[in-house]
């Protein structure tokens, strides 16, 4: 089993630290364009399956999610829903970030998930899948989002491994817990 969990941190930690293909042509931190979601805009592509071992946390249905009056839909095609404001400081482009995490596929199977390892991971803001670095861009230290991610946002036509197929949109329970260089984190 230990060796398994190794083997499989080893594989996913480095997918979400890749470093992203493309212009971030924007560091804005003021009030996002708030655009409200549609199921028209859902991001394309099917979940495909992952290892035999994730977990399933329930499907997420795109088309329901996007609909909800809460969720903001990004130009890019990035949308996310704030499940708690901080209070802390924004990210600077390339500071180190601290977060909790919980990747899943939209059949609902987690393929990665910080809160599973017990211990927040540590990134750099821009080396990151392109939807990461954009939503970091708008969090503030003690920000909880959920993010969905399209594919062409996430992995691309590449996919990552073995463990993200190509072209799959992702989903993502993303906790700022602290940027490295601020006096403390936020909790």
């Amino acid at each position: 089993m230990t060796r398994r969990w190794l083997h499989l941190t080893a594989v996913l930690l480095p997918l979400v630290w890749l470093v992203a293909c493309g212009d971030r042509s924007s560091d804005d931190r003021g009030a996002p364009a708030e655009e409200p979601a549609s199921s028209a805009d859902a991001a394309a592509g099917s979940a495909a399956p992952a290892a035999d071992e994730s977990a399933t946390v329930g499907a997420i249905d795109m088309s329901q999610w996007l609909a909800r009056g809460d969720v903001v839909k990004r130009p890019s095609g990035l949308a996310y829903r704030v499940l708690r404001h901080g209070e802390g400081a924004g990210v600077p482009r390339g500071a180190m970030v601290i977060v909790h995490y919980e990747g899943r596929f939209l059949d609902g199977r987690v393929f990665d998930s910080s809160y599973a390892r017990g211990e927040p991971a540590r990134f750099p803001s821009d080396r990151l899948i392109p939807g990461w670095v954009e939503a970091l861009s708008l969090m503030h230290e003690g920000d909880k989002w959920e993010l969905l991610i399209p594919a062409r946002l996430g992995y691309g036509s590449r996919g990552a491994g073995k463990v993200i197929p190509p072209d799959t949109p992702l989903f993502f329970t993303v906790e700022l817990i602290g940027v490295e260089g601020n006096a403390a984190p936020a909790r």
